[in-house]
């Protein structure tokens, strides 16, 4: 029972749980962005793909636009690793087993970015098939690690 004694009505009742759930997406949304981590999601049964907004952005495509085709991904990804992420995800749909590739993304401006994405199975309840995961932009890191290898090799 609400305050009063009253209690909620179904119509306010279904009102603040959309407000909540609106409040959660949002805040996974803006979370996604400040950390650069985008989400997909694609059913293994009849290949639909979802992306988070921060996916899009990761490599350089419009939120609002379509999914991006695995052959339009692989056109922004670096010549020298194109056959990597290509072998990692016919691999991982191959024997649906987990995934983990890091790759660079040309973006149409000319940045490159450096990408990690790993990713597992799921089944659902009712049996059905997933493959869910995360593609992070990790500049920092690799930076940082390029940079102490130019500094070994000075020495």
């Amino acid at each position: 029972m609400a305050r009063g004694g009253v209690a909620p009505q179904p119509l306010q009742l279904e009102h603040d749980l959309l407000r909540a759930l609106e409040r959660e997406r949002r805040q996974l949304a803006d979370a996604q962005q400040i950390a650069k981590v985008g989400s997909w999601e694609r059913d293994a049964e009849n290949g639909e793909r979802l992306w988070s907004a921060q996916q899009y952005r990761n490599h350089g495509f419009d939120p609002e636009g379509p999914v991006p085709t695995t052959e339009e991904v692989l056109e922004r990804v670096h010549p020298d690793d194109r056959e990597l992420l290509r072998s990692a995800l016919e691999a991982s749909d191959a024997d649906a087993g987990e995934l983990w590739v890091s790759y660079r993304v040309v973006l149409p401006g000319g940045e490159v970015r450096e990408i990690e994405t790993v990713g597992r199975p799921f089944t659902d309840p009712d049996g059905s098939k997933r493959m869910m995961g995360t593609s992070r932009d990790v500049p920092a890191e690799h930076d940082a690690a390029r940079l102490k290898q130019e500094i070994f090799a000075l020495i």
